[in-house]
């Protein structure tokens, strides 16, 4: 005999940068009982809370899924690395904790193109409400939130250089990217709190476990959406080998991702009728535009030797330097140790007759020539330090996709990079700029050795193909289960599957485009935004 399936008022399937927040918001109400179901499990152990060992986080299986692309014909056939997060805290476990919301005027086309609600001033509530910012206290910024986020300052020449380098190319120097600024060069925000990582399982799980109309079940693999006609009712899942139902009296909300969203909606019979047939998985709902709309920030990295020291190559390779290192983080909860590379970044115009910024140039701490993507490479024995780049908006545009009717074999990730134009030429413009920042005096100072590649690669073919050779994901996939109301979008501005009922995504999958950001604060937002819908009653499915 079968079990019978526990019964709850709301299911999360994910428990990541949005299913945290969606599963710790809907049991503040003591009179819902929620399930919150994630495959991966808590993880307490210092290479998942201290910053600098964040290499060592994303090498252990447990805690990243491991995918990998298809041969991106768009990049010179290669196969990329993607990892994504395992655990309570998902990506947020294992990502590069930058806090940003992204160009508001993103959300505003949302708002025009049909995504009503979804306009900045209309988000803006739920960034706040997210957010714990130590620093200066504005209207823009949250201050009594749940993740805590600091602007890291650090007291270096190389900092100070790279940001020198911004201003005498006439980038503006701004205070806070975060609120409401949308160009120009500056200090990053972490979500970091006393010198150690903050994801959404410390930020939200941590108090919301304690509640008694929570369940949390960890290592648990979703295989399916059950469905009763159009209505969702609940979800078969295997957890230590046995086979596992729950029902779901309301809703059932998936927060899986910009890979696992659509996969666990294909698996589920929910999807393109045509691919779903090749998969051997038979059509409940045809939804054309499931796994569709993949897009992701392809970063490409230049690497320089320098005479300042104290980049985390002099940390890696010299027990004095790890000795310093340590007795700062101990001292003030901060420096190299506090974070994993990245100090400041410009959001710049490449081209002046752009209305918007159209690429990201960052400062790392450390030069690794030859890591390939490999994320656990030794860094370069001498000391050095990184410019990356990439596209803030691409519009190159791929797809991600089951190819059997379990969810044991990895999908099909094809994000098709490089290959419309205008992302071409905003790479081109990068490098180009790149090579005018380091050529500026304030910077080329520290520079002993520039990346040979600034004066070998001149025709905009050459520069090109160093983008295809080199690029390497930026980890931030979004779009595959996009909002609209077009014959191609999964979800509408409620976030409710289209042509279902009681079924709901929210997470980075929903994004219409790009938000100009890293996707780990506007994912933080989705899922706030969520759940402030359901308990409202906004829509309800």
């Amino acid at each position: 005999m079968k079990p019978q399936p526990e019964h709850y008022d709301y299911i999360v399937i994910g428990a990541g940068s949005a299913g945290a927040v969606v599963a710790s918001r809907l049991s503040e109400r003591s009179n819902l009982k929620i399930l919150l179901l994630e495959a991966g499990q808590a993880e307490r152990g210092l290479k998942f809370r201290l910053p600098v060992l964040t290499p060592f986080a994303l090498a252990q299986s447990r805690a990243n899924w491991g995918f990998e692309t298809a041969l991106e014909e768009g990049l010179g056939g290669r196969r990329l690395s993607w990892p994504r997060g395992r655990g309570l805290g998902g990506s947020s476990l294992v990502n590069g904790m930058l806090w940003v919301r992204g160009d508001a005027a993103e959300y505003d086309l949302w708002a025009q193109n049909g995504c009503h609600g979804w306009s900045y001033s209309d988000l803006l509530p739920h960034f706040k409400r997210s957010e714990r910012f130590s620093a200066v206290r504005n209207e823009q910024r949250g201050h009594d939130g749940n993740v805590s986020v600091a602007i890291h300052r650090p007291t270096d020449r190389l900092t100070d250089a790279f940001l020198a380098a911004c201003r005498n190319q006439q980038i503006p120097l701004i205070e806070d990217y975060n609120a409401g600024v949308s160009e120009g060069a500056g200090y990053l925000q972490f979500n970091l709190r006393n010198g150690l990582r903050h994801g959404t399982d410390f930020a939200y799980l941590e108090s919301a476990g304690k509640r008694s109309n929570l369940h949390i079940e960890t290592r648990a693999y979703v295989r399916q959406i059950q469905l009763q006609g159009t209505r969702a009712v609940g979800v078969s899942y295997q957890r230590d080998g046995k086979e596992h139902q729950a029902h779901a009296r309301s809703e059932i909300i998936l927060c899986c991702g910009a890979v696992q969203s659509p996969q666990l909606l294909e698996l589920s019979g929910i999807g393109n009728e045509e691919i779903l047939s090749q998969a051997g998985v038979q059509t409940r709902v045809h939804l054309p535009g499931v796994g569709e709309n993949l897009r992701d920030h392809l970063n490409s990295r230049l690497s320089f030797a320098t005479s300042y020291r104290g980049t985390l190559n002099d940390v890696q390779h010299s027990y004095r330097w790890k000795a310093l290192a340590g007795l700062n983080w101990l001292a003030r909860r901060g420096g190299p140790l506090s974070i994993i590379g990245a100090t400041a970044h410009a959001w710049v115009r490449t081209a002046p007759h752009l209305r918007r910024a159209d690429a990201k140039i960052q400062l790392l701490h450390y030069s690794a020539d030859h890591a390939n993507g490999n994320i656990s490479a030794q860094l370069d024995a001498a000391p050095g330090f990184s410019l990356s780049t990439f596209v803030l908006r691409p519009e190159s545009v791929g797809s991600t996709h089951i190819r059997a009717p379990e969810n044991t074999m990895q999908p099909h990730i094809s994000p098709n990079y490089l290959t419309h134009a205008e992302d071409q030429a905003s790479t081109i413009r990068s490098f180009q700029m790149i090579r005018t920042l380091a050529d500026d005096a304030e910077f080329a100072r520290l520079i002993t050795r520039q990346d040979q590649r600034l004066s070998t690669l001149h025709s905009d073919d050459e520069i090109l193909s160093w983008a295809r050779e080199s690029g390497l994901s930026s980890y931030h996939p979004i779009g595959t289960c996009r909002m609209g109301h077009d014959e191609m979008a999964v979800v509408d501005d409620k976030l409710r599957v289209r042509g279902l009922h009681g079924l709901r995504v929210a997470d980075a999958s929903v994004m219409p485009t790009m938000p100009s950001s890293n996707t780990h604060a506007p994912s933080v937002m989705i899922g706030e935004k969520a759940a402030s819908m359901i308990l409202t009653g906004d829509a309800a499915v």
